[in-house]
């Protein structure tokens, strides 16, 4: 059941999965549908972000400069992607991302996340990071 929701919400889409879920069964989908988030959820507390090996950046109190060597792109960031380009090359969460610029920057909450969520898929688009899983303390032993 949880491999054909992956499925289905790979190749549908969460708003069709959900009408689907409603229309059919709502209990049991619903239920199914909710623990495919909270997967999701817990995934996405357990990756970090490492910066391309061909990223260089220079950072300012203006924001950064940001050049891909591997594609011969430049980029410029306001502050606040500076600091998120900074601490991505510390291998942080994306919470921890949030965190930081909730505190710094006085953001409020749900537009931090929308916008980090926004920067990060477009530098993933860009080549200019990849997701990590974080190992467990199993692996690590």
């Amino acid at each position: 059941m949880v491999g054909f929701l992956t499925w289905l919400s790979s190749h549908v889409g969460f708003p069709d999965v959900f009408t689907f879920c409603c229309s059919s069964q709502p209990a049991a989908w619903q239920s199914a549908l909710q623990s495919l988030i909270v997967a999701k959820n817990i995934q996405a507390e357990l990756t970090v972000y490492r910066l391309s090996d061909a990223v260089r950046s220079a950072h300012t109190k203006d924001g950064a400069t940001v050049l891909d060597l591997a594609r011969g792109r430049m980029f410029s960031l306001n502050p606040v992607g500076s600091r998120i380009l900074e601490l991505l090359a510390k291998q942080i969460t994306r919470a921890e991302i949030i965190e930081e610029i909730v505190r710094n920057f006085g953001a409020a909450r749900a537009l931090a996340e929308m916008d980090v969520d926004d920067f990060l898929s477009r530098l993933k688009e860009l080549k200019l990071v990849e997701e990590l899983l974080i190992p467990s303390r199993a692996e690590k032993e």
